[in-house]
């Protein structure tokens, strides 16, 4: 064979790979852009005024719930998870269950940061060490819930939790 048609093969070998990984790569960005937009909506509700940090930290609390098996396994699933206790619904992100928030204006600054940062954890696997894989809750610091939970760090307006229990004395 030609050197031509050597070419001509390895081209065709070439474009191929090509093909076949932009394809893959299509599939996961669709696969994974509804968990993107969950997990941007739900840094933008919870920390869209917030430090970097503090955007990272409720992203990082919303990853270790879909991970941690008593929580819904999907971001899109933790951020809309709902609880029935008696007669009232109770949503894990007060946002959710707040009618004004879902027809909120999403401003662009906060909202290209709220993506950005979602990506970051969710693709990039950018995570704060000092709330490692345990950070589970956590609230805005101007509230005192009596979760009975071991705190492990606050960082801007939100105080983060495990899901230990704290042995009461």
């Amino acid at each position: 064979m030609s050197s031509f048609v050597y070419s001509k093969i390895a081209f065709m070998a070439i474009m191929s790979l090509v093909i076949i990984t932009a394809n893959a790569e299509e599939a996961i960005s669709v696969a994974t852009q509804k968990q993107l937009t969950c997990l941007a909506q739900n840094i933008y509700h919870e920390a869209g005024s917030e430090s970097f940090d503090g955007k990272v930290a409720v992203a990082q609390v919303t990853i270790n719930r879909a991970n941690n098996g008593n929580f819904p396994s999907t971001i899109c699933g933790v951020v809309n998870q709902k609880t029935q206790v008696a007669d009232k619904t109770i949503c894990q992100f007060s946002w959710v269950c707040d009618p004004l928030a879902k027809g909120q204006r999403i401003y662009s600054k906060a909202w290209q940061d709220s993506q950005e940062i979602a990506r970051k954890v969710l693709l990039d696997g950018l995570r704060l060490e000092s709330l490692g894989s345990d950070a589970l809750y956590f609230h805005n610091a101007k509230v005192r819930p009596k979760w009975g939970l071991a705190k492990i760090d606050r960082i801007g307006g939100h105080t983060f939790y495990s899901g230990d229990k704290v042995a009461v004395r």
